[in-house]
């Protein structure tokens, strides 16, 4: 064996193992642990049913919707699937809601950010204030 042939051969073998390190090292790192290996969904059966605001009372006649209906369900419906099983205008899209939370997270975080920029504003104000007394 030649020892051009060696080096060839080396450098593969290199290669091999340099690609099954990374490979192993992105299948330990995309592992999901704790709550983010839950679906968005995993909730939903555990939260209380939603109740309709214009479901009449079938004693009444009531539409009120702060009145109980004895026909108001208490308990989730049995589902075998794991998004919630809402049609029409009622469904609700988790993505929609994850995004909508993200912009709400965003202008809380701009909002602390005015405050703490005027927080300090008034702060350089009254450092200012001071000097000037203490230079008069």
């Amino acid at each position: 064996m030649s020892a051009t042939t060696k080096w060839i051969t080396l450098a593969l073998l290199g290669l091999a193992i340099a690609a099954a390190v990374a490979f192993l090292a992105s299948r330990l790192v995309s592992e999901q642990i704790g709550i983010a290996s839950e679906s968005v969904s995993a909730g939903y059966d555990l939260a209380p049913a939603v109740r309709s605001a214009t479901a009449p009372n079938t004693k009444t006649g009531n539409k009120d919707p702060t009145t109980p209906s004895d026909t108001t369900q208490t308990t989730p419906p049995e589902s075998t699937t794991d998004s919630p099983s809402t049609t029409g205008d009622d469904a609700v899209d988790p993505d929609q809601l994850a995004d909508e939370l993200e912009d709400r997270e965003k202008e809380r975080e701009d909002e602390l950010k005015d405050l703490e920029k005027e927080r300090e504003d008034r702060e350089d104000e009254i450092r200012d204030e001071e000097e000037d007394r203490r230079d008069d």
